[in-house]
């Protein structure tokens, strides 16, 4: 071995067998492709489709496939995405509430750019403030896009949902558990990276997988 080689490689390697330098090359090569993988498969990550869910209980399902629980009442930030389809901002909230012993999620805040769509679990919404129509179909536009809302009203599930950019899409539901609606909406968002990079809250941090908390 070379003074030049000697120098670049570790103590350790210098004192060992020529195999030993061998396999410590090796593994360095390794690392590096495995870097090369795993920054390819986040960029690609990035740019893909995702979905986040919100369930009574509640439970939480992220745009990088973790499901987990949070207990409790407050309000929470599902998604807060500045920079939502170029022009508009995107935030979608929620109001969670205790229930012997689990919880559930009584109140649903979507905003995109100055318009706002509230859905509350006794199955009554608001479009920017004022009651929507009780009648099934088209009932709303939201955004400077004029993202449409169909409202499907029924039993045992009233349904919401925002079309977003295709493929993309917001669905609200209030089911009706017969006895009582308290705590009973559930959300799912359907988003493309293109729009939704800059998104966190609940659902995660579209670049960065995992979990957050405060220190």
């Amino acid at each position: 071995v070379t003074k030049e080689v000697k120098d670049d490689l570790p103590h350790t390697a210098i004192a060992s067998s020529p195999l030993n330098i061998l396999v410590y090359i090796f593994k360095m090569k390794f690392s590096l492709a495995s870097l090369l993988i795993a920054t390819m498969a986040t960029n690609a990550h990035a740019t893909s489709l995702a979905v986040c869910r919100c369930n009574p209980d509640p439970h939480f399902f992220t745009w990088h496939g973790i499901y987990y629980d949070y207990h409790g009442g407050c309000d929470l930030v599902l998604i807060q995405n500045p920079t939502f389809d170029g022009t508009d901002v995107f935030n979608l909230h929620i109001r969670t509430v205790p229930l012997n012993g689990w919880g559930g999620i009584s109140n649903a805040v979507l905003q995109i750019g100055p318009d706002t769509m509230e859905v509350k679990d006794d199955g009554s919404y608001f479009i920017n403030g004022m009651p929507g129509p009780t009648a099934a179909g088209i009932v709303a536009s939201l955004g400077s896009f004029g993202y449409q809302v169909s409202y499907a009203p029924g039993t045992p599930t009233d349904v919401w949902e925002v079309k977003l950019n295709p493929p993309q899409y917001v669905r609200i539901t209030n089911f009706n558990y017969g006895v009582s609606t308290s705590g009973s909406i559930s959300i799912e968002v359907y988003a493309d990276g293109s729009e939704f990079s800059d998104s966190v809250g609940m659902c995660g941090t579209w670049t960065q997988p995992g979990l957050i908390a405060r220190d």
